[in-house]
Protein backbone atom coordinates (compact mmCIF):
# COMPACT_ATOMS: atom_id res chain seq x y z
CA UNK A 1 0.00 0.00 0.00
CA UNK A 2 3.18 2.14 0.55
CA UNK A 3 3.74 2.74 -3.16
CA UNK A 4 -0.16 3.28 -3.56
CA UNK A 5 -0.17 5.81 -1.23
CA UNK A 6 3.00 7.32 -3.05
CA UNK A 7 1.16 7.81 -6.26
CA UNK A 8 -2.04 9.16 -4.51
CA UNK A 9 0.08 11.48 -2.86
CA UNK A 10 1.83 12.86 -6.46
CA UNK A 11 -1.29 12.65 -8.05
CA UNK A 12 -0.48 9.43 -10.30
CA UNK A 13 -2.80 6.81 -11.47
CA UNK A 14 -2.81 3.91 -9.56
CA UNK A 15 -4.53 0.55 -9.48
CA UNK A 16 -5.53 -0.78 -6.02
CA UNK A 17 -5.27 -4.61 -6.99
CA UNK A 18 -3.87 -7.18 -5.14
CA UNK A 19 -1.16 -4.53 -3.31
CA UNK A 20 -4.00 -2.61 -1.20
CA UNK A 21 -6.13 -6.02 -0.76
CA UNK A 22 -3.31 -7.55 1.00
CA UNK A 23 -2.05 -4.55 3.00
CA UNK A 24 -5.68 -4.37 4.20
CA UNK A 25 -5.53 -7.63 4.48
CA UNK A 26 -2.54 -7.08 6.95
CA UNK A 27 -3.85 -4.27 8.89
CA UNK A 28 -6.88 -5.97 9.96
CA UNK A 29 -5.35 -9.38 11.00
CA UNK A 30 -2.75 -6.66 13.10
CA UNK A 31 -6.35 -4.76 14.77
CA UNK A 32 -7.61 -8.47 15.28
CA UNK A 33 -4.85 -9.06 17.43
CA UNK A 34 -4.65 -4.99 18.95
CA UNK A 35 -8.22 -3.61 18.59
CA UNK A 36 -6.72 -0.11 20.49
CA UNK A 37 -3.64 0.90 18.11
CA UNK A 38 -5.41 3.93 16.42
CA UNK A 39 -2.47 3.97 14.04
CA UNK A 40 -3.59 1.10 12.53
CA UNK A 41 -6.74 1.80 12.16
CA UNK A 42 -5.96 5.39 10.40
CA UNK A 43 -3.97 2.40 7.62
CA UNK A 44 -6.78 0.93 7.27
CA UNK A 45 -9.11 3.57 6.65
CA UNK A 46 -6.93 5.29 4.57
CA UNK A 47 -6.37 2.16 2.73
CA UNK A 48 -10.15 2.27 2.32
CA UNK A 49 -10.05 5.69 0.83
CA UNK A 50 -7.24 3.98 -1.96
CA UNK A 51 -9.53 1.63 -2.74
CA UNK A 52 -13.00 3.34 -2.92
CA UNK A 53 -11.22 5.88 -4.92
CA UNK A 54 -9.72 3.37 -7.78
CA UNK A 55 -12.96 1.32 -8.16
CA UNK A 56 -16.73 2.68 -8.60
CA UNK A 57 -17.63 -1.22 -8.71
CA UNK A 58 -16.52 -1.26 -4.74
CA UNK A 59 -16.66 1.92 -3.92
CA UNK A 60 -19.65 2.54 -1.37
CA UNK A 61 -18.26 -0.93 0.52
CA UNK A 62 -15.33 0.43 0.58
CA UNK A 63 -16.41 4.20 2.15
CA UNK A 64 -18.58 1.96 4.78
CA UNK A 65 -15.63 0.38 5.76
CA UNK A 66 -12.83 3.02 5.67
CA UNK A 67 -15.83 5.30 8.21
CA UNK A 68 -15.94 2.30 10.43
CA UNK A 69 -12.84 1.97 10.89
CA UNK A 70 -12.38 5.67 11.21
CA UNK A 71 -15.35 5.43 13.93
CA UNK A 72 -13.58 3.34 15.84
CA UNK A 73 -10.45 5.21 16.20
CA UNK A 74 -12.58 8.10 17.13
CA UNK A 75 -13.49 6.11 20.22
CA UNK A 76 -9.95 5.47 20.94
CA UNK A 77 -8.75 9.31 20.43
CA UNK A 78 -10.68 12.05 18.75
CA UNK A 79 -7.99 14.39 18.07
CA UNK A 80 -5.25 11.50 16.22
CA UNK A 81 -5.22 14.14 13.24
CA UNK A 82 -4.44 11.10 10.21
CA UNK A 83 -8.10 9.15 11.21
CA UNK A 84 -9.60 12.85 11.24
CA UNK A 85 -8.54 13.95 7.90
CA UNK A 86 -9.18 10.20 5.69
CA UNK A 87 -12.61 10.91 7.19
CA UNK A 88 -12.71 13.97 5.17
CA UNK A 89 -11.40 12.53 2.43
CA UNK A 90 -13.64 9.27 2.75
CA UNK A 91 -16.36 11.89 3.33
CA UNK A 92 -15.58 13.70 0.40
CA UNK A 93 -15.71 10.71 -2.06
CA UNK A 94 -19.38 10.20 -0.72
CA UNK A 95 -20.20 13.81 -1.68
CA UNK A 96 -20.67 15.24 1.70
CA UNK A 97 -21.16 18.81 1.93
CA UNK A 98 -19.13 18.49 5.48
CA UNK A 99 -16.52 16.71 4.44
CA UNK A 100 -13.88 19.47 5.36
CA UNK A 101 -15.28 20.12 8.67
CA UNK A 102 -12.91 16.88 10.36
CA UNK A 103 -10.01 17.92 7.94
CA UNK A 104 -10.11 21.10 10.04
CA UNK A 105 -10.25 19.33 13.20
CA UNK A 106 -6.87 17.05 12.24
CA UNK A 107 -5.10 20.55 11.69
CA UNK A 108 -6.10 21.45 14.91
CA UNK A 109 -4.49 18.39 16.53
CA UNK A 110 -1.71 17.45 14.15
CA UNK A 111 1.43 17.03 15.43
CA UNK A 112 4.77 18.90 13.96
CA UNK A 113 5.40 16.25 11.53
CA UNK A 114 1.91 15.68 9.88
CA UNK A 115 1.25 19.76 9.43
CA UNK A 116 2.36 19.74 6.21
CA UNK A 117 -0.10 16.88 5.35
CA UNK A 118 -2.89 18.00 7.22
CA UNK A 119 -2.88 21.45 5.50
CA UNK A 120 -2.46 19.90 1.96
CA UNK A 121 -5.45 17.57 2.70
CA UNK A 122 -7.67 20.64 4.36
CA UNK A 123 -6.58 22.47 0.42
CA UNK A 124 -7.38 18.94 -1.81
CA UNK A 125 -10.59 18.33 -0.44
CA UNK A 126 -12.34 21.65 -0.57
CA UNK A 127 -10.72 21.75 -4.18
CA UNK A 128 -12.70 18.71 -5.11
CA UNK A 129 -15.93 20.99 -4.33
CA UNK A 130 -14.14 24.16 -5.77
CA UNK A 131 -17.13 24.88 -7.88
CA UNK A 132 -19.82 25.23 -5.49
CA UNK A 133 -17.30 26.63 -2.71
CA UNK A 134 -17.78 29.65 -0.68
CA UNK A 135 -15.71 32.86 -1.67
CA UNK A 136 -14.11 32.16 1.77
CA UNK A 137 -13.92 28.82 1.77
CA UNK A 138 -11.94 28.56 -1.40
CA UNK A 139 -9.63 31.52 0.34
CA UNK A 140 -8.74 28.70 3.42
CA UNK A 141 -8.33 26.43 1.01
CA UNK A 142 -5.43 28.63 -0.67
CA UNK A 143 -4.29 29.68 2.70
CA UNK A 144 -3.85 25.80 4.08
CA UNK A 145 -2.27 24.77 0.56
CA UNK A 146 0.25 28.12 0.70
CA UNK A 147 1.42 26.84 4.52
CA UNK A 148 1.71 23.36 2.86
CA UNK A 149 4.31 24.55 0.36
CA UNK A 150 5.88 27.09 2.42
CA UNK A 151 6.93 23.65 4.23
CA UNK A 152 7.40 21.85 0.68
CA UNK A 153 7.52 24.10 -2.12
CA UNK A 154 8.51 22.22 -5.10
CA UNK A 155 5.45 19.77 -4.16
CA UNK A 156 3.86 19.03 -8.10
CA UNK A 157 0.04 18.02 -5.96
CA UNK A 158 0.34 20.60 -4.23
CA UNK A 159 1.40 23.38 -6.74
CA UNK A 160 -1.93 21.59 -8.98
CA UNK A 161 -4.39 22.51 -6.32
CA UNK A 162 -3.01 25.80 -5.35
CA UNK A 163 -3.21 26.55 -8.87
CA UNK A 164 -6.95 24.76 -9.45
CA UNK A 165 -8.31 26.78 -6.28
CA UNK A 166 -6.84 30.05 -7.86
CA UNK A 167 -8.71 29.56 -10.89
CA UNK A 168 -11.65 28.78 -9.27
CA UNK A 169 -10.93 31.99 -6.55
CA UNK A 170 -10.68 34.15 -10.00
CA UNK A 171 -13.91 32.90 -11.74
CA UNK A 172 -16.09 33.81 -8.46
CA UNK A 173 -13.75 37.59 -8.50
CA UNK A 174 -15.52 40.33 -9.73
CA UNK A 175 -12.40 43.17 -9.21
CA UNK A 176 -10.08 42.97 -12.05
CA UNK A 177 -7.21 44.32 -9.62
CA UNK A 178 -7.54 41.04 -7.69
CA UNK A 179 -8.69 38.74 -10.39
CA UNK A 180 -5.51 39.12 -12.30
CA UNK A 181 -3.18 38.02 -9.17
CA UNK A 182 -5.14 35.10 -8.96
CA UNK A 183 -4.98 34.08 -12.67
CA UNK A 184 -0.96 34.63 -12.72
CA UNK A 185 -0.79 32.43 -9.73
CA UNK A 186 -2.99 29.93 -11.10
CA UNK A 187 -1.20 29.68 -14.15
CA UNK A 188 2.40 29.81 -12.71
CA UNK A 189 1.48 26.88 -9.92
CA UNK A 190 0.34 24.73 -12.64
CA UNK A 191 3.48 24.96 -15.14
CA UNK A 192 5.21 24.35 -12.12
CA UNK A 193 3.03 21.19 -10.93
CA UNK A 194 2.94 19.81 -14.54
CA UNK A 195 6.74 19.93 -14.84
CA UNK A 196 7.75 18.42 -11.72
CA UNK A 197 5.13 15.97 -12.52
CA UNK A 198 3.63 15.52 -16.26
CA UNK A 199 1.10 12.89 -14.95
CA UNK A 200 -0.90 15.72 -13.00
CA UNK A 201 -1.82 17.29 -16.54
CA UNK A 202 -4.61 14.31 -16.56
CA UNK A 203 -6.25 15.38 -13.45
CA UNK A 204 -5.97 19.11 -14.26
CA UNK A 205 -6.79 19.26 -17.90
CA UNK A 206 -10.35 20.95 -17.50
CA UNK A 207 -8.63 23.64 -14.85
CA UNK A 208 -5.91 24.36 -17.90
CA UNK A 209 -8.12 24.58 -20.85
CA UNK A 210 -10.60 27.31 -18.98
CA UNK A 211 -7.63 29.07 -17.45
CA UNK A 212 -5.81 29.54 -21.04
CA UNK A 213 -9.21 30.36 -22.94
CA UNK A 214 -9.27 32.66 -20.01
CA UNK A 215 -6.42 34.36 -20.95
CA UNK A 216 -7.75 35.25 -24.59
CA UNK A 217 -10.35 37.31 -23.28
Amino acid sequence: MAQAFYDDMNGKEYKSGESIDKALEAFNKLISINPDNVVTLGEIAYGYFLKAKSSAAGRAAALRAGLDAVKRCDKLDAKYAPCLWTQGLLLGLANDKQAAEPARRALATAQPEQIAEANFTLAAIIYERAEAAAVAELDEGLAAVARTLGMNPTWPRALAVQGGLAWRRAQKESDPARREPLLHRASTSLQRAFAGNPALKNKFAEVWRELEAAKGK
